[in-house]
């Protein structure tokens, strides 16, 4: 299954039922693998610098959740880091952020 964000994807593996209808048929399969957008590569005004191929293993990331950015419609789901190091600088680069464990 392809999903147009990262917070489709959550939704998704927190309650696959809510897919289920008229548009899309959840398999009776279980999840064997999940790949996010990686935004460890961000440009000089902090968006992200790839072309939005460049995919990193979700059970592997590390997610900041940002309401605040200005990364078009999707700009509310949470961004994938390839490690902790890069989810905290990028916290830490923004004073209305702070770093949450979960």
């Amino acid at each position: 299954m392809e999903f147009c964000s990262t917070g489709c994807l959550v939704t998704y593996a927190v309650d696959p039922m809510k897919y289920d209808g008229n548009h899309v048929d959840v398999p009776d399969e279980p999840i064997e693998g999940a790949w996010v957008v990686d935004y460890t590569d961000l440009d000089s005004s902090g968006e992200r610098a790839g072309d939005g191929t460049d995919l990193i293993n979700a059970h592997e990331a590390y997610f900041v959740l940002d309401y605040d950015t200005s990364y078009g419609a999707m700009g509310g789901n949470p961004r994938a880091f390839t490690t902790n190091d890069d989810a905290v600088g990028y916290v830490n680069s923004d004073d209305d952020l702070t770093v949450r464990k979960l």
